[in-house]
């Protein structure tokens, strides 16, 4: 809007008006309080208060939460995140424009209240208890205006100094197999004294951890944005008043945090982290995590370092997927020689066939976010367990933040020694990419398949096939082929998506050639990565006599009953209990197919058997009922 150009709209006027006059505003609330701390504005707590203005403005929504009302009615809401000390925390509000309510929550809208108030006058606090590095939403509603207010004020957050403002009165941190976070703070941190770190532009206001060193004597230290996001970490080793620094860093983490990666530790000791925010100008939570360096992952393969697939170099080329359930595995010391951030990252190994290789992502397609993926190959050395330790460059690292093709060119290889390509999605984008030259075995696939199989009936195949797990799995295509090696789709037929159970599928094709067909399984992600399962074959003559198929099993309402007789004649169809109880019949007519259906609604769950009986032809199969 051009405010020079609106002077005859009065409402366009006063949107203006309040436009130019709140533009300098040090410190705005969110109107939506979400559901992640990072998404608010930060309300830093300090051992004095620093008032520090805030609006709530009249066109936002309004909202009603907290115990704390006064009688009077509730209008505009603003929120705020404050990260706690450990100790009781002061909320105070001066200069209010309008009467307000005040309060703070553990949860978002209005969850988890401990501390509400309501004045009639500018100011009002509130004091609360609170947990080291837990966040609390601070909530400002407006009481008092009319529809067009803007609601304006002081706000600051007091409290005692943390419990770990000094070395020993350091916060211990688990070592754990896998890195994860917990939330610390550096409001109301003060300078512990000790000499300058000397790196990060260290400014005091610092916080300190401790941990055990495992077995191993190797720990990663990783750190990740929350309030803040260009953090400074050292490492040091010796007691808590007489400390030797073993590390210091500033960047090697994601964006412009740091990271941490100590080798030859003594194992059993205690050593300290000291942890602030670059520059002392930013106040409020930090993710800290440390984990064991030589605590290995285990496999599904080609989700962890330590269980690649296997590469081999000759024709032929390989797809896989930036697949969204890859772990972040960020092992040794791979967050400081890689040139992004991992999220979902996969292995893959290759023994060199010469001194270079290179890697042709001919296509990088259907990526969910249009990030692309970035790879880099790596030599890597072991640790004492057989887990990746330390990881030397021996490539471009490629991730050019867009879904195209390029080359990882290696270079500097030992002909017959193992190195490892790693493949990411760029900010945790779900690709779908091809590598020319390459084949790879071992690969994981996204669905685990136990069973594929099909009966050859006079006029009709019947193909089933049985999953254990499924990830992502958007459909099936069932293709069939006369020659066994071109195929057409016959049946498209959904998954089941992610699940961990047992899926039965199956489908009749009532229109085969006689002699031979193949049948094979396409099985297609939800992002379009495709996998095919290897065909089997039938033919139109069946070999097996009496109840051929029963789907689908397990059954829920319904059952079909395929029969294949050799005679015309009556039969009996029965369903028993495990106890021989007979809870279901029905008489048969016919010859070679017959296809019964039975209702099962109301039997309970459970296991049953389906019996056929004529005078030739005795037959069973196991029938499960859910």
């Amino acid at each position: 809007m051009n405010c020079a150009t609106q002077t005859r709209n009065p409402l366009l006027i006063l949107g203006c008006l309040l436009i130019i006059g709140f533009s300098q505003t040090a410190i705005s609330q969110s109107n939506n309080c979400n559901t992640a701390p990072s998404t608010l504005t930060d309300l830093p707590v300090l051992s004095a208060c620093l008032p520090r203005p805030f609006i709530t403005r009249w066109w936002w929504s309004a909202s009603t939460f907290g115990t704390c009302n006064g009688g009077g009615p509730q209008r505009q809401d603003g929120w705020f995140v404050m990260y706690g000390t450990g100790n009781p925390v002061t909320i105070t509000i001066t200069g209010s424009s309008h009467n307000f309510c005040l309060a703070a929550f553990t949860g978002c809208g209005g969850v988890g209240e401990v501390a509400c108030t309501w004045s009639n006058t500018g100011t009002g606090s509130i004091v609360f208890p609170t947990t080291y590095g837990t966040p609390y939403f601070i909530y400002i509603n407006r009481r008092s205006g009319g529809g067009w207010n803007v609601h304006t004020g002081n706000i600051c957050a007091t409290s005692a100094n943390v419990p770990n403002d000094d070395p020993c009165g350091a916060i211990p941190l688990a070592v754990g197999a896998t890195c994860t976070f917990i939330t610390g703070t550096n409001s109301p941190a003060t300078d512990s004294g000790l000499p300058n770190p000397g790196c990060a532009n260290y400014q005091g206001n610092d916080v300190w951890f401790s941990m055990v060193v495992p077995a191993s004597g190797d720990i990663a230290i990783d750190t990740e944005e929350h309030s803040f996001y260009n953090s400074g970490i050292a490492l040091y080793n010796g007691p808590c008043g007489a400390l030797t620094q073993i590390a210091c860093n500033d960047d090697d983490g994601s964006g412009t945090m740091s990271y941490i990666f100590a080798t030859g530790l003594t194992p059993g000791a205690t050593v300290y982290l000291q942890v602030w925010e670059k520059s002392n100008d930013q106040f409020g939570g930090i993710g800290i995590c440390v984990k064991d360096n030589n605590a290995c992952s285990s496999p599904p393969n080609e989700d962890y370092c330590n269980a690649p697939a296997t590469l081999i170099q000759g024709p032929g080329n390989f797809i896989s997927s930036t697949y969204p359930y890859y772990t972040s595995d960020t092992p040794g010391n791979l967050n400081a020689v890689f040139c992004g951030t991992i999220e979902n990252n996969s292995w893959y190994q290759f023994v060199a066939t010469a001194t270079t290789a290179t890697f042709p992502f001919s296509s990088v397609t259907g990526c969910v976010n249009g990030d692309g993926i970035q790879a880099h190959v790596y030599e890597v050395t072991n640790g004492p367990n057989g887990c990746c330790n330390n990881f030397t460059s021996r490539s471009n690292c490629w991730n050019p933040a867009t879904p195209t093709s390029g080359n990882v060119n290696a270079v500097g290889l030992t002909i017959g020694n193992t190195y490892i390509l790693m493949v990411d999605g760029y900010a945790a984008d779900n690709c779908v990419f091809q590598v020319d030259g390459w084949v790879a075995s071992g690969i994981q696939l996204p669905v685990e398949l136990v069973q594929f199989h099909g009966v050859a009936l006079p006029e009709s195949n019947i193909i089933s096939w049985k999953t254990i797990s499924e990830r992502d799995n958007d459909y099936f295509n069932l293709q069939r082929s006369y020659d066994g090696q071109t195929f057409e789709n016959i049946a498209k037929i959904y998954g089941a998506g992610t699940t961990t159970e047992t899926t039965n599928y199956s489908f009749e094709d009532l229109s085969p050639r006689s002699g031979t067909a193949y049948y094979r399984i396409e099985q297609v992600d939800y992002n379009g990565a495709k996998t095919l399962i290897d065909p089997i074959s039938l033919n139109r003559i069946s070999n097996e006599v009496g109840i051929v198929n029963l789907y689908p099993n397990p059954a829920t309402e319904n059952v079909t009953v395929m029969l294949n007789l050799e005679t015309k004649e009556y039969g009996m169809l029965e369903v028993k209990s495990t106890d021989g109880t007979i809870v279901l019949v029905k008489q048969t007519y016919g010859a070679e197919n017959n296809r019964m259906t039975l209702d099962l609604s109301s039997l309970s769950s459970g296991v049953y058997f389906v019996t056929y009986q004529d005078s030739q032809v005795e037959s069973v199969k196991r029938l499960i009922k859910q």
